[in-house]
């Protein structure tokens, strides 16, 4: 026999009972975990929902989101979801947890660029044993990043300047064999870092050199307001 889907009169009924409320519209946290719902239609009821936490359960679709607009945390862990229509009506939230979902394409979570409050991500844990197959594509971290300008975590790491590229690494890249020498006699000023050289030298070595100068200029700058701030 098909398993059925419990009716919006109970999980109501379960919610309110859980939260020790009488009005829906006074419940803001809700955490129904496990119990098998594949539909969050009942959020008509809650619509000054803060928090919800629906992990593992057998939700598809995210289109009743449209109700609780005041929504800050969102978490939808071990689901079978596959597309986020729906989520761009949260435009308050703030964090975000689809680990263990069924999302594997860019055009799955497009979507998501409207939510510009979001600071925590997460398609995955960090021992990335609960991860959807979006995590393997290239480049994903870093279209996360160009999609949400206030983000401050992926998959619960923080990522500040965790993106940005070494000297060494730089170094490591240049292929400096088919390179011809150039001469350069003047002031470069790229931002507001600035150097001369007075050297014969081929490109990738006056790259490598105006990086790792721009670098100690950053830490001299940043040694110098912590010593301000004290």
């Amino acid at each position: 026999m098909e398993k059925l889907e419990p009716d919006v009169e109970k999980i109501t009924s379960d919610i309110l009972l859980q939260s020790g409320q009488f009005d829906p519209d006074c419940v803001t946290h809700i955490s129904f975990c496990n119990r098998g719902i594949s539909s969050i239609s009942f959020l008509t009821l809650f619509g000054s929902l803060v928090h919800l936490d629906l992990s593992c359960n057998q939700i598809t679709s995210l289109s009743s989101l449209v109700v609780v607009p005041c929504l800050k945390t969102l978490i939808l862990d071990s689901n079978q979801i596959r597309k986020l229509d729906g989520i761009e009506s949260c435009t308050q939230l703030e964090r975000l947890s689809l680990c263990g979902n069924q999302i594997s394409t860019f055009s799955d979570i497009s979507m998501i660029d409207s939510l510009t409050n979001l600071t925590h991500i997460s398609f995955s844990d960090e021992k990335r044993s609960l991860s959807c197959p979006i995590c393997a594509l290239t480049d994903f971290e870093n279209l996360l990043i160009s999609m949400l300008r206030k983000l401050v975590s992926i998959d619960g790491k923080r990522i500040a300047f965790r993106q940005l590229p070494t000297a060494e690494s730089v170094i490591a890249s240049i292929d400096t064999r088919k390179e011809q020498p150039i001469k350069s006699q003047s002031w470069i000023r790229p931002g507001a870092f600035s150097f001369r050289t007075d050297q014969f030298m081929n490109p990738s070595t006056f790259l490598v050199d105006s990086i790792q100068r721009a670098m100690s200029q950053i830490k001299s700058s940043a040694i110098d307001k912590k010593d301000e701030g004290r």
